[in-house]
């Protein structure tokens, strides 16, 4: 009788506890707060970087472009809130540089008639983008494919004239190659905006920027300086920095 009492009672223990381990188990699970924060949740950010070419055309004459040397970069950290299924909102804030490498060639004017061995004009800026984003497909908690469309603005806080020459015979300072840099150039202007397209898969997306403002003041367009217009559009990749 005292070993059934010590079994009935063994069990009874062994079933009271069971019963309180499935108890706090489901007070836990009760007591979780849902997740906010991730790739297709309600807010996800991360950093990005990009490379792209500028491709566009000069508006008018005094100097052509070696477009496969004319780049722009840039790096930025990209936040974006979700607002529906297949809709988010959001913006980049971003840190860019843009080289133009003119041309070296007879005819040249801007903005100099000098020629040399590499020439270019910098433009390094800070700038905010807004987005809209459109994603299709089934995503989990993943970027998956999307389409961005945004507007842009930015601030050209470095404008520079580079230019290098190598000399077949020291020059009158006794240098075989000389590299000149002009900053703070007044036909530039710093303030300058436009719209932008993302096409993306995964961390991977192709952008193109086309730049509606004049990057070129139009006190340096006419007479006696006739300076052209800069090309407005650039295409290139770029990649999220997150899984």
């Amino acid at each position: 009788m005292k070993n059934s009492l010590s079994v009935f009672a063994f069990f009874i223990i062994i079933q009271s506890s069971i019963a309180q381990s499935v108890i706090i188990e489901e007070d836990i699970a009760a007591d979780t707060i849902p997740a906010t924060k991730g790739p297709n949740l309600n807010q996800y950010s991360h950093l990005y970087v990009g490379f792209g070419l500028i491709v566009g055309p000069i508006e008018g004459s005094g100097v052509n472009l070696l477009h496969q040397n004319s780049t722009n970069f840039q790096a930025g950290y990209r936040f974006k809130r979700r607002i529906s299924r297949i809709n988010d909102v959001g913006f980049d804030l971003y840190y860019g540089v843009t080289s133009f490498r003119l041309r070296q060639e007879t005819g040249k004017t801007f903005p100099t008639p000098g020629l040399y061995e590499r020439e270019k004009i910098n433009f390094s800026q800070v700038g905010l983008n807004l987005y809209h984003r459109f994603n299709f497909g089934r995503r989990g908690n993943i970027i998956r494919n999307f389409i961005d469309i945004g507007a842009w603005g930015q601030y050209e806080f470095m404008t520079k004239h580079v230019s290098f020459q190598r000399h077949t015979a020291p020059n009158n300072q006794f240098a075989r190659k000389t590299r000149v840099a002009s900053r703070d150039l007044d036909y530039a202007n710093t303030l300058n905006y436009g719209v932008q397209a993302r096409i993306g898969i995964r961390r991977y997306s192709i952008y193109g920027l086309y730049r509606i403002s004049d990057i070129i003041r139009d006190t340096y367009k006419g007479d006696p300086f006739n300076f052209p217009e800069l090309p407005r559009l650039i295409v290139g990749l770029q990649i999220g920095l997150h899984g």
